[in-house]
């Protein structure tokens, strides 16, 4: 298909072991050499072994070419998974002996006889053994017996096993040590260096009749050399499917991304894609089983639904200290009037600030020693005096003091604005109310356990639950933040909340 369009002649890249395109590095020359000489020298036993796609078999089929046909024999076994008996027949069948019996032994005799007759001929019988790591262990051990065969000077029969580095292993066995020690020619063929990569793509380039060497640029080259590791094979392989998409995409020279993609293909990268795939659908499945399982622990992804700064703010606080047990709350401070140190403007009353926000907004106009009105009946005169004295300086202003909550008769007062508007004296309330007090009274204090909830807590102290109830509990204990922030081991205290507030 693309032979025309790169000027070839032939297939450079078939993978057929093919003895015109055999390259000539450094371990097939030595592997070659090897074979050629043990067989005229009738040296017996010889192995090759090499990795896979080595081009073992190519050099068996180049021997095949050089021999003698005139005088040497060959016999070629590419399927060695026999037994013995098997063997023997197969061996006899290529002589052109066919033999009836069964038994070993005499098989054993007539194939002697035949090889004396050859011999004498001046011919050489070569049993060549392709892929002999697959040959069972009983046929390699008797395989001995035929090595026997011999005259006083020279061996009847050459025996060449070729195999993958599985056969060395094989050979090593003890149960083989004997036929091991009759092997007298060994060799190994070695993968390809670079360099020799290079010249071997070049090489099968111009034996099919490239007129260029630059059909491969140079960083397509150097992708498949890479990614052959030196095994011919390979090479073939890469090489020919480069060619093909090369001149699917029109492309003289090739380039590398071209290279890069037969690669990725022969990879199987639509494999890796799909195994990803599968990998995410495993996963996103697994979150979907686990959704019933995280609704039922909230607590324990409070995090994963707020502000990263407020959980960032949060967690040195956990870690400090996850659970801080409160008995009750302290005591609010009250803001009865002292005018014993001046103050710089004046302060509204505590029962003011408990109003309602409107009436918080408005500010009070500061105040004289006339706006004061201080009851005769008091159990300390002395003090009393004291405070007028210092009303009546000119340069002092009269300011509101806080003054600690005695369990006193309350000091009636009224505050005359600026503009001469009377404001009616009233009784003032007293600072803490009732509900107020009883929130400082516990009534209980309760682990956090996981599943709790506020309003079920509160629901099991006072039997029912409103926004009342639960605005209290929080008051009462601010470590909470929120009903809805609740840790396992969290302290949690109930105040008592009286009937008629429970309704409000």
């Amino acid at each position: 298909m693309y032979l025309q369009f790169y000027g070839l002649n032939k297939k450079p890249f078939h993978t057929t072991p093919d003895p015109r395109f055999l390259f000539s590095s450094l371990t097939h020359r030595e592997a070659l050499s090897s074979l050629i000489y043990g067989i005229e020298e009738r040296q017996g036993f010889i192995t090759i072994i090499g990795e896979v796609g080595v081009g073992k078999t190519t050099i068996l089929r180049t021997l095949l070419e050089r021999l003698d046909s005139s005088q040497d024999r060959a016999i070629y076994i590419y399927n060695p998974n026999l037994t013995f008996n098997s063997l023997l027949k197969c061996i006899l069948n290529e002589l052109g002996h066919e033999s009836t019996d069964l038994d070993s032994s005499a098989m054993v005799e007539q194939l002697q006889g035949v090889l004396i007759q050859e011999y004498q001929k001046g011919g050489t019988i070569v049993l060549l053994i392709d892929e002999a790591q697959n040959m069972p262990l009983d046929t390699l051990e008797n395989l001995r017996m035929l090595s026997n065969l011999e005259t006083t000077t020279d061996k009847l029969l050459q025996i060449v096993l070729i195999g993958q580095p599985e056969l060395e292993s094989l050979l090593n066995q003890d149960a083989l040590r004997q036929l091991k020690q009759r092997i007298t020619i060994r060799t190994t063929i070695r993968a390809l260096t670079k360099a020799e990569s290079f010249d071997y793509i070049q090489y099968r380039l111009a034996k099919a009749g490239a007129r260029s060497s630059t059909i491969f640029s140079k960083p397509a080259l150097k992708l498949i050399i890479q990614e052959a590791q030196g095994i011919p094979r390979r090479l073939n392989i890469l090489c020919d499917n480069t060619l093909l998409t090369g001149y699917a995409y029109q492309l003289k020279p090739i380039p590398g991304k071209i290279a890069k993609e037969v690669i990725s293909d022969l990879r199987g990268a639509q494999t890796k894609k799909r195994k990803r795939w599968i990998a995410a659908a495993a996963a996103a499945g697994f979150f979907i089983l686990a959704i019933p399982w995280i609704r039922a622990n909230p607590q324990l992804f409070w995090f994963e639904s707020h502000d990263p700064k407020e959980v960032a703010r949060m967690i040195p606080q956990l870690e400090r200290s996850p659970v801080r047990a409160q008995s009750s709350l302290p005591p609010r401070k009250t803001m009865p009037l002292d005018v014993t140190e001046p103050i710089a403007s004046p302060v509204m009353p505590k029962d003011v600030s408990l109003r309602k926000s409107s009436e918080r907004k408005s500010v009070l106009p500061s105040v004289s020693k006339n706006d004061f009105r201080i009851p005769e009946k008091t159990q300390d005169t002395g003090k009393l005096e004291k405070k007028k004295k210092s009303l009546d300086a000119p340069k002092t202003k009269p300011i509101v003091h806080a003054i600690q909550d005695k369990p006193r008769q309350p000091a009636k007062l009224s505050i005359r604005a600026k503009s001469s508007e009377q404001i009616s004296t009233q009784e003032p309330k007293p600072i803490q109310s009732t509900e107020a007090r009883s929130l400082q009274s516990p009534l209980k204090v309760h682990h956090i356990k996981r599943g709790d909830t506020l309003e079920k807590l509160i629901r099991s102290t006072y039997g029912r639950s409103s926004p009342q109830h639960i605005r209290r509990v929080l008051e009462q204990n601010p470590h909470i933040r929120s009903a809805e922030w609740l840790f396992p081991g969290q302290t949690i205290t109930f105040p008592r909340v009286l009937p008629e507030s429970a309704n409000d």
